[in-house]
């Protein structure tokens, strides 16, 4: 906990390895969590559509950042805020940048690391 969730599209002219630091970077910088418990993966979505055009037409990033549910309002809004314009600033040829918050139930989540 906190998992980061890159998801974007093939064609983009972007270095993975940069746009995961990048986000990780985010994360680490926003004060919320310890540094050890940020999870930052990405994937590649082959198959989409967006709005009215084919599929795998357009281009896009999306971030889904799961976090156990208690911080304020404020504190989301100001990591999706600092994550969208961190990437837009790095990344400003992409199309669509957008960053999504879900709070996982703190009662209901479950650990085990060995």
């Amino acid at each position: 906990m906190p998992h980061c969730i890159i998801e974007y599209t093939p064609n983009l002219p972007i270095d993975a390895t940069e746009l995961l630091q990048t986000a990780h970077q985010v994360m680490m910088d926003s004060g919320l969590f310890g540094v050890a418990d940020i999870k930052t993966r990405a994937f590649v979505v082959s198959d989409y559509v967006l709005g009215a055009s084919s599929v795998g037409e357009g281009d896009f990033i999306h971030i889904i950042i799961r976090l156990l549910d208690g911080r304020t309002m404020a504190q989301k809004q100001t990591l999706t805020s600092s994550m969208a314009k961190t990437l837009r600033t790095r990344l400003p040829q992409v199309p669509s940048i957008t960053v999504d918050i879900i709070d996982m139930v703190r009662e209901s989540y479950a650990k085990d690391v060995v």
